[in-house]
């Protein structure tokens, strides 16, 4: 049975948009590392705080503690006294990378606190994390996926 023009047409059409829906998956959008210290922070695979690509509070889990409230979309990481901590309000919490997201970042030392509010780029989710980097401060946080 030989198809006619118009049937053949939509068929090919429906063919292109098959195909498309089956490979968009599995296609996955490319963050630019366009810093040396992106790249560090990028290479690192412990829960905490980095400044610079080098980390400035990292989990532990032998002598810290970790809070998530997913509603608030907040991660906490302190240790045992709560005089050094790394607190992350986010706008909402990021499932897929290339996402900009708001953020209030809080880091609290013996020596007082700093606090950052930060436009953080989502660059990498991987093995139930999720690295978040901001490139003015080029400050960067890997936080559980809830």
């Amino acid at each position: 049975m030989k198809m006619t023009t118009p049937i053949r047409r939509y068929f090919s059409l429906i063919l292109i948009i098959i195909s498309t829906a089956i490979l968009s998956p599995s296609c996955r959008k490319v963050v630019e590392i366009d810093s040396v210290e992106k790249q560090l922070f990028l290479d690192e695979h412990i829960i905490g705080c980095y400044k610079d690509g080098h980390e400035f509070f990292v989990y532990n889990e032998k002598i810290h503690q970790m809070a998530i409230n997913p509603i608030r979309h907040t991660v906490r990481l302190q240790d045992d006294t709560q005089s050094e901590y790394c607190h992350i309000r986010l706008e909402s919490y990021p499932r897929s990378i290339g996402i900009t997201i708001l953020a209030d970042l809080y880091v609290g030392e013996n020596d007082g606190q700093s606090s950052y509010k930060l436009i953080f780029e989502c660059s990498k989710v991987e093995d139930g994390k999720i690295w978040l980097w901001n490139k003015e401060n080029k400050i960067g946080t890997i936080i559980p996926e809830h």
